[in-house]
């Protein structure tokens, strides 16, 4: 495993094409460019699909890893992105210079109490 930094080129919250309200960063970097994150932040409740709590929650923990404090201000920031290698899937993202780190998959695994 390597960490590599990125920036953040561009940046989505809202409705993919299936109707699913997700998050995407787009990272480039030493000549690469990749996309974290397309988790869903809703969920389907009585046919609607409504924001999920750990949708919710996800929104400011990307600020506070990134360092920012709007969504507009990711643009431009450079993070920490932990590189398993060509083809595998990035879900861990970091604070370029602090110790803060982002793990999506974790992140969703956790149960709220």
């Amino acid at each position: 495993m390597k960490f590599k930094n990125y920036e953040i080129v561009s940046t989505h919250l809202g409705y993919e094409d299936h109707g699913i309200f997700t998050v995407y960063l787009t990272l480039k970097g030493g000549g690469f460019g990749v996309s974290v994150g397309g988790y869903a932040l809703d969920e389907p409740i009585d046919g609607k699909r409504v924001i999920a709590r750990k949708g919710a929650e996800l929104i400011p923990k990307i600020l506070d890893v990134v360092g920012v404090e709007t969504w507009e201000q990711l643009k431009g920031q450079y993070i920490r992105v932990e590189d398993n290698g060509i083809g595998t899937k990035v879900s861990k993202i970091g604070h370029l210079m602090d110790n803060k780190w982002l793990d999506f998959e974790s992140f969703f695994k956790e149960v709220d109490n």
